[in-house]
């Protein structure tokens, strides 16, 4: 007798198939929806550090605004020159990078500028003059008409060679020059005489600050050797927030402060004429809180910077990855509970996620600390 032969049938193989393909689109299934969940969270964690170090970073350098030159206030709105081996660096020659197009290329002396995106552009750009030196910001008042080769003062506590000085003309809101202290400079064996660096690689012009507008009264704000003249804005290429350096000190082409970065505004926390709270939330898109009413030098001008108090910044992130979704975001909105503001994203643009930060930071160099309000 045969032995009885063993097997599968056609119709077992095929539902041993159909089950195999089945088994399978469900784990995909998983390892798919698993994937997409680890994108948003590996998203969410991402923003949240990108956030942390581009407020950092920002929150760090606009507390400094106005360090050095807050005690000559009247300056606000002074155009400032700066020359370096005889290349002029500011009024800019030509126009700023892309992201930083609205700004003008006559750069005036004030702790804190915003400046509303150029158009087709990405957001505010942020502008923070601030000295860096180390000992004390009092005026350094002239004795004698400023010599092409240096200064005659009452003092010079705490100047370096090659620390930068920005020279100013009390009682006019003229050019403000920078200069550059000379290598040779010695307070010990000459305590009123501050020379400074014509020839070589400093920041000055070839005459100093000789003639023109300097006189006996004029005075001497001490940067520091490395003053922070930077703005900082959103480049639309690369999603990115970039710092310029006004001076050209750390270079001519903009630095990537963090990636990720979509979309910035910012508006200013100012009390009212008679330097009283609340603190209320002004745009810079409109008088007299835009530019060129904060910088046109006029007492009335000098009074508005006068009442700004703060800065306040909300931020856009944007996942560095495209994420499924069923339902994605078609606006995000920043500034909610203050005029908010709702921008629409464009459908290619869907794919991703968005996350808004805010915060609001207070400017420590004021002249008038607010006084409380009557009971």
């Amino acid at each position: 007798m045969r032995a009885q032969n063993h097997g599968f049938t056609l119709v077992e193989v095929m539902v041993g198939l159909a089950l195999s393909l089945l088994s399978m689109l469900i784990i995909i299934q998983l390892f798919s929806v698993s994937d997409a969940r680890k994108r948003v969270t590996t998203g969410a964690a991402e923003g949240q550090q990108t956030a942390n170090v581009s407020l950092y970073q920002i929150s760090r350098v606009i507390r400094l605004g106005g360090e050095g030159l807050i005690q000559a206030r009247d300056i606000w709105g002074c155009p400032i020159q700066a020359f370096r081996s005889g290349t002029q660096i500011l009024p800019a020659p030509s126009a700023f990078p892309a992201q930083f197009a609205n700004v003008n290329q006559t750069v005036r002396a004030i702790p804190v500028l915003i400046v509303p995106a150029a158009a087709g552009g990405q957001g505010d750009v942020i502008v923070v003059i601030a000295g860096n030196g180390e000992i004390g910001h009092a005026e350094l008042q002239a004795i004698a008409p400023p010599r092409a080769t240096g200064l005659t003062l009452q003092r010079t506590n705490g100047m370096k060679n090659q620390d930068l000085i920005l020279m100013t003309a009390p009682g006019t809101i003229a050019n403000c020059q920078i200069a550059q202290v000379d290598p040779t400079y010695n307070g010990i064996s000459a305590p009123n005489t501050l020379p400074l660096g014509v020839t070589g690689t400093f920041y000055n012009t070839t005459t100093g600050l000789a003639g023109g507008i300097y006189n006996a009264n004029s005075v001497a704000l001490h940067l520091g050797r490395a003053p922070m003249f930077t703005m900082y804005g959103i480049s639309t290429t690369n999603n990115s927030l970039e710092q310029f350096d006004l001076l050209n000190l750390s270079g001519t082409t903009t630095s990537v402060i963090a990636d990720g970065v979509f979309d910035m505004r910012a508006r200013y926390g100012v009390v009212d004429a008679a330097g009283i709270g609340p603190i209320t939330w002004q745009p810079p898109t409109a008088a007299p809180w835009n530019a060129a009413s904060l910088t046109a030098g006029t007492p009335a001008a000098l009074a508005l910077v006068d009442r700004i108090r703060a800065i306040r910044i909300s931020m856009v992130f944007r996942s560095t990855e495209p994420v499924a979704d069923a339902s994605p975001p078609t606006t995000y909105t920043m500034f909610p509970d203050d005029n908010p503001v709702s921008v629409s994203i464009s459908t290619a643009a869907q794919l991703y996620r968005y996350q808004v930060y805010d915060t609001v930071i207070p400017l420590r160099n004021l002249r008038y600390v607010p006084t409380p309000r009557p009971s």
